[in-house]
């Protein structure tokens, strides 16, 4: 869990939203309820990513294709996703696809929740994403 503090700050964000011209995505899960309340504003993870470049698109459309396997499908978000992380909330200083990579361990659905929005924010239909 992402305590309050160690959340993204708004000038993060707008930083990061400068930096990237305004093509981000910033994601985030409420706390899951638990025996123990969560502080006010935590979270339980929380990313943003950057838009994917030409070439990072042109491999995600090309891994959810319907010819590809569903083994490489099924990859296809997470490749996109660590892709164009930039931030990891709770991560300090460390490297933000190896703090991902953790991440993943602990939430592996967080590509899934965040390729749909990647592929949109780089200007393409959700609904044919949808359709593969």
């Amino acid at each position: 869990m992402i305590a309050p503090d160690q959340r993204v700050t708004p000038e993060q964000l707008d930083h990061l939203d400068t930096v990237y011209d305004g093509r981000i995505v910033h994601a985030w899960q409420a706390p899951i309820p638990r025996r123990k309340p969560a502080p006010e504003g935590a979270a339980e993870w929380e990313c943003v990513f950057r838009v994917p470049s030409r070439k990072e698109l042109h491999v995600f459309l090309q891994q959810i294709d319907g010819s590809s396997s569903l083994a490489t499908r099924a990859m296809a978000p997470e490749t996109l996703a660590r892709a164009c992380i930039v931030h990891v909330s709770g991560a300090g200083d460390a490297d933000a696809k190896q703090a991902f990579d953790a991440l993943l361990d602990r939430y592996p659905g967080i590509p899934q929740r965040v390729a749909t929005d990647l592929a949109k924010l780089a200007g393409f239909d959700a609904s044919d994403i949808e359709k593969k």
